[in-house]
């Protein structure tokens, strides 16, 4: 095997990729997308800098003072607007980020404890008496919160049967309580803070002893029993 054969070989060998350093990532991307928040951060700039400049100089025309026209004004003054009303802008800007945000959320939540007891009410439309079973049921359990949730859904049925509201898959709280303080106010203003509780007790995870629990089914009864002299007066009628 002679010199050029024994060259040719250990080059081949050598020229395979598993012997080639690595190649330096692509980060061509990386450069693209820094070019164009660059861009977008300019374009805004610019912007903000005619509008400050056609406020200034619309207060300089209706006051008659040149002095607070902006082409009157040395650089560092004006780079100072620049930049206080750039950041103005994008402080604006996180704020309506950040209430829209908090909006969806609270949208979610709404739609998620909806989501959470609908499908029950629904059933309970057919078995009324069903939800106050369950709540004593938990009750001699000793698990007071659950039975503060089916005393909160059996409020939900009664006003039901009694037109006061109207139980539908996709309603939320927030919309039992409207129809309620649109039908009947004075029920609207007994059962708030019904609503009120069981959103911070269920939802907001809140421990419920026994003495808060007696309190609440105290209230109940209350209200049923408020109800049951509405049914008396129309039958009476």
């Amino acid at each position: 095997m002679n010199e050029d054969r024994i060259k040719n070989i250990v080059d081949n060998i050598i020229s395979r990729d598993e012997f080639q350093p690595d190649k330096p990532a692509d980060l061509s991307w990386l450069k693209n997308i820094r070019e164009f928040l660059s861009r977008i951060i300019e374009v805004v700039f610019e912007f903000i800098a005619n509008i400050i400049r056609t406020i200034f100089d619309k207060l300089s025309h209706l006051f008659k003072l040149d002095s607070i026209s902006f082409n009157n004004m040395s650089s560092i003054v004006r780079n100072i607007i620049y930049i206080v009303g750039f950041l103005i802008t994008i402080g604006l800007i996180a704020l309506l980020v950040f209430l829209i945000v908090k909006i969806i959320r609270r949208l979610d939540k709404e739609k998620i404890n909806s989501d959470n007891f609908s499908d029950e009410l629904i059933a309970f439309i057919d078995e009324p008496e069903k939800p106050y079973d369950m709540a004593k049921l938990y009750f001699n359990e000793e698990k007071y919160r659950l039975s503060f949730r089916y005393l909160f859904l059996s409020l939900l049925v009664v006003f039901n049967q009694k037109e006061m509201i109207e139980i539908h898959i996709s309603k939320t709280n927030r919309q039992y309580l409207y129809e309620l303080k649109y039908n009947n106010i004075s029920f609207y203003d007994l059962t708030e803070p019904f609503f009120k509780s069981f959103d911070l007790i269920w939802y907001g995870g809140r421990s419920l002893s026994l003495e808060d629990y007696l309190i609440w089914n105290e209230k109940y009864d209350d209200i049923i029993k408020k109800l049951s002299f509405i049914k008396k007066e129309a039958n009476d009628e």
